[in-house]
């Protein structure tokens, strides 16, 4: 029988490669990410109609226009001549069946007559100043503004003024 020291042993592995040391590297490693956008349809909003309140007279009353386009008086201004009262019609349009909300001026509205001289108008719809709501399955919706004012003891002429509907998506 052949005995083998130990020493002998590894030696002999050793040289034969077995008990070689060997360099362990760490790997790169890497993965795919995912990414997500949602582009909406670009909103719009314009005025097909603008709000008119027609021909009336100073005197000491309100007068307005409704959401459907009729006029009304507290007292007795009402001028009927072909300068009809309109309602203000605006169209909005994004992505279909989208929640929207459409904010009116929560303040008068200026008109002027270019001289000087102002009357204030107040602005609402059927549903009150702030609307919540959505557009129809093709995008679209149809706003109509109503409006009030007193043109009591403004001089004659011809008034007129901005203001701003803010739709936000």
């Amino acid at each position: 029988m052949v005995k083998i020291k130990l020493k002998n042993l590894f030696v002999f592995w050793t040289a034969i490669g077995i008990l070689t040391p060997t360099w362990v590297m760490a790997t790169d490693a890497s993965d795919v990410g995912v990414i997500f956008a949602f582009i909406s349809d670009a909103m719009s909003i314009t005025e097909i109609q603008p709000l008119n309140f027609g021909t009336i007279t100073n005197e000491n009353s309100y007068m307005g226009v409704t959401p459907d386009g009729f006029r009304y008086t507290y007292g007795n201004n009402l001028v009927n001549d072909n300068n009809l009262p309109t309602q203000g019609i605006f169209s909005i349009n994004g992505a279909p069946n989208r929640s929207i909300t459409i904010l009116l001026p929560q303040s008068a509205v200026t008109l002027s007559n270019g001289k000087g001289n102002n009357i204030y108008a107040w602005l609402f719809t059927s549903q009150g100043q702030s609307i919540n709501t959505t557009l129809n399955s093709a995008g679209s919706y149809t706003l109509n503004v109503a409006g009030e004012l007193s043109p009591e003891g403004v001089p004659g002429g011809n008034y007129s003024g901005t203001y701003t509907i803010t739709v936000i998506y």
